[in-house]
């Protein structure tokens, strides 16, 4: 029996990669030809498409604290430049 961490991983997948974006239907055609042609590396590509889900995920995290970051940069770089004026 998998664990549930796998199992929520596979439903988030499915949900995010299988349903909701744009490219749905790549990756269903993408999964079932992997299945009837190679269906040893379906689950390598399951995997990947969780590890994708992970990091699209921290990517947007640390986007945003960056564009964060250099928001505060700038108003300090603009506070600095009123107090030389």
């Amino acid at each position: 029996m998998p664990e549930w961490v796998v199992i929520r991983a596979l439903l988030i997948v499915i949900w995010r990669q299988g349903v909701r974006r744009k490219t749905r239907w790549l990756f269903w055609h993408h999964l079932f030809h992997m299945l009837i042609a190679n269906p040893a590396v379906a689950e390598q590509y399951l995997a990947v498409c969780a590890h994708n889900e992970h990091f699209l995920e921290y990517r947007d995290i640390v986007q945003q604290q960056i564009e964060s970051q250099l928001s505060a940069l700038e108003q300090q770089r603009q506070a600095k430049s009123m107090v030389s004026v």
